[in-house]
């Protein structure tokens, strides 16, 4: 099928061809040291000998170039970790990929899909999806991969490091398979520590060097602090005068001094990892200092930077997150709790690179422009979210978390501290009684589990998701063609108009799903304004 010589970028067809074409590059790993490589098109063409990868022929067996979705969670209103899945489907009428299911697996192989004309340079194609096969079904008449972006980097142990239960630092057989503790930011709230050596009263509060462990209690009473010592070794080797702790700031452990350690009784007030001198404690810096720990991401090479920069530039806000040795999320469950607590968005973008965004009130500039001779069906308009519709009338972000609600506290402990340790969250609060005037069966979405250190945070960003969703939005899906969906990621802006409803003289609007088929050469968007 392949012509045996170079064709100079043209079709293998003596006809000329000028349509648009979809390639996908496919590899396979194998168990010596060789690669097998598929490269299939829409059409048959061979690549010229300047192009990358250069007089490489691709066979025109693509028959579903990608059936894929991306979508944005919808939890009290829009924000948190975007997914990505979907498959491609390749021609196998003649038995060409037989051999596959006898000698290789897809699984974990890298995928790539460009869009381009055939007689141009498939190197300066853009890029439609970058991601990995997670799976394949090869039958007598298809070769259909499974594919997802590169949020796959993401799900994995947001610390992977575990205690084994052997003794001393290896923590007890309590601990053996548990996670060690990560802390980032401010969590100077009451968290649990983890006990490693009960003989010694030896805790970790993070795997890693912290920038203070400001305060530690027994039974919700403040110890007083003895001293820091450079290394674990000092600290254990130490005498820790009665009623006081010492810490080991530059390996996470703290020892405390008395007699009578309740389960659960002891925690501490942390600020965390510094890992390079530097204390994360914006959104931003965390989700990234986390990704540089606990994944194999490259940064800054596979993330789209403007983004971060520019997130963190509008919510700078001072947040904290403890993940306690009794947890085990993934990078992606934590980057997505980080997100929804500030109304913002993560993911990948088409071309594989990480990127962040938050959901604002739409003002352009647009990516894209789309009107009514481009719609195919024409936009329909679809139910809100039950979190934002009918518009709330009052929001409450969470701030300052307790990590370790107390009931039972020493008798030394203070009416308002009690207090405080009673309840999980305090709320910073935004509220437009109005609302309820025009609806009146409007209900109140739950409370937002934020991560916010200050109350003035907290009710900035009520306020901020108040005037977001009181005004008139609407949920629209439309679909347009697979072209001019193919560069397009979830959290851009467009502008809309068409002939009916409220768009008549045109909106922007924030894309919260796509569906692109283009097999079909057809996507669908859904997008909020």
């Amino acid at each position: 099928m392949f012509g045996g010589h170079v064709f100079g970028g043209a079709a293998l067809s003596s006809r000329a061809r000028t349509s648009t074409s979809i390639n996908v590059f496919f590899g396979f790993g194998l168990r010596i040291d060789l690669e097998y490589r598929i490269y299939v098109a829409t059409e048959e063409f061979i690549t010229d000998a300047g192009d990358t990868p250069p007089s490489q022929p691709y066979s025109g067996a693509l028959d579903e170039p990608m059936d894929f979705e991306w979508s944005m969670p919808t939890s009290g209103g829009f924000g948190g970790f975007i997914t990505g899945r979907g498959t491609t489907i390749i021609d196998n009428s003649d038995a060409r990929f037989d051999v596959l299911t006898q000698r290789y697996s897809t699984d974990g192989q890298p995928v790539e899909i460009r869009l381009g004309k055939v007689g141009t340079k498939v190197a300066d194609w853009p890029i439609v999806f970058r991601g990995l096969s997670s799976g394949e079904f090869i039958d007598d008449a298809n070769f259909e991969i499974s594919i997802e972006d590169h949020g796959y980097k993401f799900d994995v142990p947001a610390q992977a490091r575990v205690y084994a239960g052997t003794g001393g630092l290896e923590g007890n057989e309590d601990l053996e398979g548990k996670p060690r503790p990560l802390c980032f930011g401010w969590c100077e709230s009451n968290i649990t520590p983890a006990m490693v050596i009960p003989t010694e009263l030896l805790f970790q509060v993070h795997d890693g060097r912290v920038q203070a462990i400001s305060a530690v209690y027994d039974r919700g009473a403040a110890l007083t602090f003895d001293q820091d010592y450079p290394n674990v070794a000092a600290l254990r080797a130490a005498t820790v005068p009665a009623s006081r702790y010492a810490t080991c700031l530059a390996e996470g452990y703290f020892r405390v001094a008395f007699l009578d350690v309740q389960n659960g009784a002891v925690t501490a007030d942390v600020r965390g990892d510094i890992t390079g001198g530097a204390f994360a404690e914006t959104t931003v810096a965390i989700v990234r200092r986390l990704i540089r720990r606990s994944t194999t991401l490259k940064d800054p090479e596979e993330i789209y930077v403007p983004s971060l920069v520019s997130l963190d530039l509008r919510q700078p806000a001072r947040v904290g997150i403890y993940i306690s040795h009794d947890e085990t999320p993934t990078v992606a469950d934590v980057i997505g709790q980080l997100m929804a607590g500030i109304g913002a968005y993560a993911g990948f973008r088409r071309e594989g690179k990480f990127y962040v965004g938050r959901v604002e009130d739409p003002q352009g500039p647009p990516t894209k422009r789309f009107d009514k001779h481009k719609f195919d069906p024409n936009p329909q308009k679809k139910r809100l979210p039950d979190g934002i519709w009918p518009p709330p009338a009052k929001w409450l972000i969470g701030y300052g978390k307790n990590y370790t609600v107390q009931t039972e506290v020493a008798g030394v402990v203070s009416d308002a501290r009690r207090s405080w340790l009673a309840a999980e969250y305090r709320y910073g609060t935004a509220e437009a009684p109005a609302i309820r005037v025009d609806h009146p069966f409007g209900r109140d979405p739950d409370p937002v589990p934020g991560f916010f250190r200050d109350k003035s945070d907290a009710e900035a960003e009520a306020a901020r998701r108040l005037a977001l969703y009181r005004t008139s939005r609407g949920l629209y899906s439309f679909g347009v063609s697979d072209r001019d969906a193919a560069l397009l990621n979830v959290g851009e802006q467009n502008f809309i108009r068409h002939a009916r409803g409220d768009l008549v003289t045109g909106r922007y609007m924030i894309i919260t799903s796509i569906q692109h088929k283009a097999g079909d050469k057809a996507a669908v968007i859904e997008a909020f304004g």
